[in-house]
């Protein structure tokens, strides 16, 4: 389980998307590291409700979350090219990190309800490996983008401005594609 936490980073597009815009939104601050585990966090209380059967069956209910998803990350984008994720310390990034952890662990909740009951005998340790592995492989998706930028800046501020800028600008426009797409799908649910 914690090479499916992994995975999950590699996988998801949308969370990949997510960590780097928290991290070139937050840069090298000690409050990233708290951001990241903040949504892991949320993202296991939505894992933990999957598992335990509570997350809606409602035909619209996962359209509309993968369309939620995809808006946060359009929200992400947008606050990390305006330098407004930090918001200068305080609980208020942890605390969105944690609400857009809980919107993101329902879309894949049901892997875990497919997967585990809670009365199964490995639900806890499965639960802790997938949690484990989504943190390290959100770390290494910080760290290497940290480094990948750090190397931009040894080239020169204005490269690594425009890299940044590309970057984000190109996370906000494929996420709000998405977010069309799937509110599309979501009508026709």
């Amino acid at each position: 389980f914690a090479k499916h936490g992994a995975v999950h980073i590699v996988t998801g597009f949308d969370h990949v998307f997510l960590v780097i815009c928290f991290a070139l939104g937050m840069g090298r601050s000690r409050q990233l590291f708290w951001v990241v585990t903040a949504f892991t966090l949320g993202h296991s209380m939505t894992l933990v409700m999957g598992a335990a059967g509570l997350v809606p069956q409602l035909r619209w209910f996962i359209p509309a979350v993968e369309a939620a998803i995809a808006l946060s990350v359009v929200f992400a984008a947008l606050a990390a090219w305006q330098n407004r994720i930090a918001w200068k310390g305080g609980a208020a990034p942890a605390l969105m990190a944690v609400g857009i952890g809980l919107i993101h662990g329902f879309g894949f909740a049901s892997f875990l309800s497919e997967s585990l009951s809670p009365g199964a005998p490995a639900f806890i340790p499965a639960l802790a490996g997938f949690n484990i592995g989504l943190e390290l492989g959100q770390l290494a998706l910080v760290t290497a983008t940290l480094a990948g930028f750090g190397l931009l800046n040894g080239i020169g501020m204005r490269a690594a401005w425009l890299s940044r800028t590309a970057v984000l600008a190109g996370i906000a426009l494929v996420s709000a594609y998405w977010t069309v797409e799937r509110m599309v799908a979501l009508g026709a649910a």
